[in-house]
This record gives C-alpha cells, structure tokens and sequence, in this order.
C-alpha cells in the first residue's frame, strides 16, 4: 500500500484535525538521546539533568513540551495551546516519569494573535505558570538569543522531547538527539513538494513556508529527526533556545533523514518581552517578515 507523506503538526495526540488544514495529522516520534543530547528519531535517552529548562506539558492525554525562560513562563507552540487546553494544562519538570505527581498549573496561555495553521505561521505561544517554576530545584531557565543573531547552514543543534519512538511505543522519559542547521530554500523545496495543498504533484506548487523558521536534518549515517509528540521541544544551538519544534514530515510512522521547521526564536523576541518584561525596549530588534512579499502576510 502507498503511503503518503505530508507535512505534520507534531502535537502529541494519535490524530488532530486542525482548522484550515483539512486534513488529519498523525502523531508519532522517536528519540534516542545520550547524557548531553543525540538523537530522537534514532535517539537515546536523556539525562534529565542536561535538561532541566524543558517542561512536559500533559492534558488529559500526553500533550507537547514546553522551554522555561523565566520563573513563571514556558515558551512553545501555538498548535500545542489550541482548543482551550490551558484549562487543564499540567506541568511537570524534565526527570517527568509514569505516576509523577508533582504538578504545577498553567494559569494563563497566549498565542500569537496572527497564528495561522493553514500556513504554519506564527507558530509560538506562551505559558503562564501559576507558581514559581524554579523554586523546586528541578528546572532551571534557557537563555534567548540574541537579537539579530542567524544561524547557517552546517551548524549543529540539539533536539529533546517525549514523542514517539520508531517502533511506535511511547516513551515515559525523556528523549533527545542532534541535527544540522539547513538554508530555509532546503525546507521550502521539500514543502512546495509534499505540501497538502498539492498531494506531491510535480506540476503543483504550495506555498512558501514561514521565513522565521529554522530548518535543520539529522546527520548521516544515523539522522536523528522530531516526530509526533515533540511539538514545543527546543533546538539548542550554542547553549540558547534557537528554535522550537514546528512541523515536519509524517505518514503513517516517523521517517529518518527528512527536514523538520522549528520556529525561529529570534525572529519573536519583541513579542515573548511584551510578555515576560514588558518594560524591555525592543523596537531596535531585527526581525524579517513572515513570509516572503509574493505571500499576504
């Protein structure tokens, strides 16, 4: 039977309809990771202690992650923040297993207002914790990046989350891996040929993906990638949060050596101040637009 691929939401939830898609996403990922962080499709476990600024956001079902930046705030995706889940929003720290109760609530969650999942743009959001994050001795705060700041090709970032493993099991620790940096053309040239609005016909072409966005691969001969449950996780380059999981490449299980997006942080850093330090002068920070001038914004 021929199986499909297509360009995937990596909530953590078996299949999501999202609004303005039309089409269903399944979920699943795989992680491997070691002591400082290898791999998630093809990964190794990690050890909490590397990465104690992640935070395992839980619902009713397994959800997303989460990177705290400050003691009352989490940043991560908007699709992880859709459909009202802040209501029952749970988090809990890095070394999260099977049966841990040590809960602290989300009081308030914030999607940029100009999200749109059609196009996967503006795909970041903001939790609110309703204690102090870092009090409990279990998490600990990433550093931003600087305004301005790009990343080329060919640099190496880290990857960390809870989806699923290759052979489709879900993992109850914590899972990460490594990739490399690739040009935006890279990930844009995989979209336009695998998007949903074309079903990979060859004379067809999607839109452009959001230009704030990184895009990154697993390295050879054992590619590491995101997959389904790892939405809201972080790409670590040089010890800052540069990214966090988008979007990538899905069917009916994960597949290796495909691109993955992860939202630029950079590009977002006035909106998370208004945020988290309102009272930070941000107008001189360099952003570019969300999409190309070809594209409505």
């Amino acid at each position: 039977m021929r199986v499909d691929i297509s360009w995937s939401i990596l909530l953590w939830v078996q299949t999501l309809l999202v609004e303005g898609l039309g089409l269903s996403h399944e979920m699943s990922s795989t992680n491997d990771s070691t002591s400082s962080g290898r791999r998630i499709v093809n990964g190794v476990d990690a050890n909490p202690e590397d990465f104690q600024y992640i935070v395992y956001l839980h619902t009713e079902v397994p959800h997303a992650s989460g990177c705290v930046i400050n003691d009352r705030w989490i940043l991560t995706v908007a699709h992880a923040l859709i459909n009202d889940v802040c209501l029952t929003l749970k988090i809990f720290p890095s070394s999260w297993h099977s049966g841990d109760t040590s809960t602290i609530f989300a009081i308030k969650c914030y999607i940029h207002q100009k999200y749109s999942p059609a196009e996967n743009a503006y795909d970041i959001g903001l939790v609110k914790s309703s204690d102090s994050l870092i009090n409990n001795g279990k998490i600990q705060t990433i550093p931003l990046p600087e305004p301005g700041i790009q990343y080329t090709p060919g640099t190496r970032g880290t990857i960390a989350g809870w989806g699923l493993e290759l052979d489709a099991t879900i993992p109850d620790h914590l899972l990460t891996g490594d990739v490399i940096i690739e040009s935006w053309e890279t990930c844009n040239a995989a979209f336009t040929k695998s998007g949903p609005e074309c079903g990979g016909k060859p004379e067809c072409t999607a839109l452009n993906i959001p230009r704030r966005m990184l895009c990154a691969r697993g390295d050879w001969p054992s590619p590491q990638n995101v997959c389904a449950g790892d939405s809201g996780g972080p790409l670590v380059i040089d010890g800052t949060l540069a990214g966090i999981t988008s979007v990538g490449f899905f069917g009916d299980k994960c597949y290796v050596g495909t691109v993955s997006m992860f939202t630029s942080v950079v590009e977002y850093l006035p909106w998370i101040y208004s945020f988290t330090s309102p009272e930070k002068d941000t107008s001189s920070f360099p952003v570019q637009p969300e999409f190309d001038k070809t594209i409505p914004a």
